[in-house]
């Protein structure tokens, strides 16, 4: 589902708007087929450029197979709105979705990576300088370890690219940002969080040490999962004519005898030589 937000709205509008009676949400994706079959859909992502909205999201089925429902494989969806503003004050007539197609990746990766299956990461995806369009992705193998990895198109959409790089073993939910001519890609890993970087476009990737330094103030913890400083969210934006990072940074308590809870948030803003928050 998604809701419909005009950008020129200030808070007050905002807040107003969500609160009428009319405000409600509108069907994008849907995965019901019959009585016998069923559909999930998992960690929708979304990227804007020009007048399109981008949706992908992880789709799998499970079917009543003998009174037993069995659930089948992985499938990645991708549904491109056309928006434009209607000339009435309903905002559900803004976006006109296509129709959903399947983006799994070709027969060649899957055998030279023994890719099981892939899952779009959540959250937003990116539009790079030179107008690629960019997906992070969360890489199940056959032999069971996950990983994570981009997806990308240069031509708007039409085509995409599952490039051969991928993060080290258990190293998930990816949080990618364009820096320079970079990709720069923050994971968990078993032994902590950690940035990653790519100059060609997910071909591979290196580690980044020095750069996001809040990702790597718990670097020497000896506790893994270490999560007293976690950074979450990842973007980057123009502020007064010099291009930043902005992340946001999430102070957690976490132990046997309570639930983990949040004692701070910070946003940080960075240039990558001065971090300021």
């Amino acid at each position: 589902v998604a809701g419909y937000i005009d950008t020129a709205w200030n808070w007050s509008t905002l807040v107003g708007e969500v609160k009428k009676d009319t405000w409600r949400a509108h069907a994008v994706l849907g995965a019901a087929d019959g009585t016998n079959r069923v559909g999930f859909l998992h960690r929708p992502t979304t990227a804007t450029k020009g007048n399109r909205v981008f949706l992908l999201a992880g789709n799998s089925k499970a079917s009543n197979v003998g009174g037993s429902w069995r659930e089948g494989g992985l499938d990645l969806k991708l549904v491109v709105g056309d928006v434009r503003k209607p000339t009435g004050a309903e905002p559900s007539g803004w976006i006109t979705w296509g129709t959903p197609k399947s983006l799994s990746p070709n027969n060649s990766v899957v055998s030279e990576t023994n890719l099981a299956n892939v899952l779009p990461s959540g959250g937003s995806g990116v539009v790079m300088e030179d107008g690629t369009l960019v997906f992070s992705l969360l890489a199940r193998m056959q032999a069971e370890d996950d990983y994570s990895m981009i997806i990308y198109s240069t031509d708007n959409g039409n085509n995409w690219v599952f490039p051969e790089g991928m993060s080290p073993a258990n190293c998930t939910e990816p949080r990618t940002t364009e820096w320079g001519a970079s990709l720069l890609m923050i994971v968990d890993c078993d032994n902590g969080q950690k940035v990653y970087e790519s100059r060609d476009k997910g071909k591979t990737w290196e580690e980044a040490v020095g750069k996001l330094l809040g990702v790597w103030v718990n670097s020497g913890s000896r506790h893994p999962r270490d999560l007293s400083l976690y950074v979450g969210a990842l973007i980057t934006a123009t502020i007064e004519g010099r291009k930043v990072m902005l992340y946001t940074q999430k102070s957690l308590l976490s132990s046997r005898e309570e639930t983990e809870r949040v004692t701070a948030f910070y946003l940080w803003v960075t240039d990558n030589n001065r971090s300021f928050s």
